[in-house]
């Protein structure tokens, strides 16, 4: 690990030109517990820029410590926001030329990412749109899955796109242009990236975490 790393803050991460009210102390706090491994619990009203306040205090020890994080949402719009404050952070850290890259993906469940037609048609539940979608697999009736299997490493490997930060809409509108399944798409990503966004059931629900 390289000295700039070694000294990073929040600082390098905040991407705004001023901190709204408390922010910045909140920061600071939370930055200082998670280096102490330690549990923060901030109960704070809309407005309050509760993402950013976590993102540019958790980043600086997360890097430092080549640590993953996962970010819990309630909602696929929550999920976006992380990815969109992401970039911004990203955007910071390239205009000021630091050697230290932040990046990232929003995931959603099989069945808001399936671009199966066969598969959508049946409107099934959850659970047995996975039974239907392992059958497609297995009897290689999945040109998406298929696809993406072929060649999965040269098509993470070449695009821009998950070079930074990357939502689950732009994964989805990205394996549509190519006939790829967006779903198993962003689970090969996760072992790649060191931020995963996602909705709560997919660390507390164990019939669905990856």
């Amino acid at each position: 690990m390289d000295k700039e790393q070694l000294n990073l803050s929040y600082l390098h991460f905040f991407p705004y030109s001023s901190f709204r009210v408390n922010q910045e102390s909140f920061i600071k706090d939370i930055e200082k517990y998670t280096s102490e491994q330690k549990n923060t619990l901030l109960e704070a009203p809309n407005g309050t820029g509760k993402t950013i306040i976590a993102l540019s205090s958790v980043l600086p020890v997360a890097i430092k410590n080549q640590l993953k994080i996962i970010y819990l949402c309630r909602t696929h719009a929550q999920n976006a926001r992380v990815i969109k404050e992401l970039k911004k952070i990203a955007d910071k850290l390239a205009e000021n030329e630091l050697n230290i890259k932040v990046n990232g993906i929003s995931i959603r469940g099989r069945s808001q990412m399936c671009l199966n037609k066969n598969l959508i048609e049946l409107n099934l539940s959850p659970q047995d749109s996975a039974i239907v979608c392992e059958d497609l697999r297995n009897n290689e009736n999945c040109i998406h899955y298929e696809n993406l299997q072929i060649n999965k490493s040269e098509i993470i490997d070449s695009s821009n796109l998950f070079k930074s930060p990357t939502e689950a809409e732009e994964i989805i509108k990205f394996s549509k242009e190519r006939i790829l399944c967006p779903y198993f798409l962003s689970k090969f990503l996760l072992e790649k990236v060191p931020l995963v966004v996602c909705n709560y059931q997919w660390i507390y629900n164990p019939s669905i975490y990856p």
